[in-house]
């Protein structure tokens, strides 16, 4: 509902496992008119050779966006 009103709206998570709600958000969005993003929060990754600290991801989601979450779910899907 709030995804497909004309209004700016932040939905926001404080429990849980959020980290994958990004991706269903991304495939409702409707990308007829521009300007749509999508943020989530990124922890640090400490465990690879490249360090990338904590911080926020910004996604313009397009229809090239939504076609690579789409092929993501899908592999999801087979396990």
């Amino acid at each position: 509902k709030s995804i497909n009103s004309n209004k700016k709206t932040l939905i926001k998570i404080t429990e849980g496992e959020e980290d994958l709600l990004i991706l269903p958000l991304i495939l409702e969005i409707p990308i007829e008119d521009q300007g749509h993003f999508a943020f989530y929060g990124q922890p640090p990754i400490t465990d690879s050779s490249f360090v990338i600290p904590e911080g926020i991801v910004i996604v313009n989601v397009d229809k090239k966006i939504q076609e690579k979450v789409r092929k993501v779910i899908a592999i999801m899907e087979e396990f």
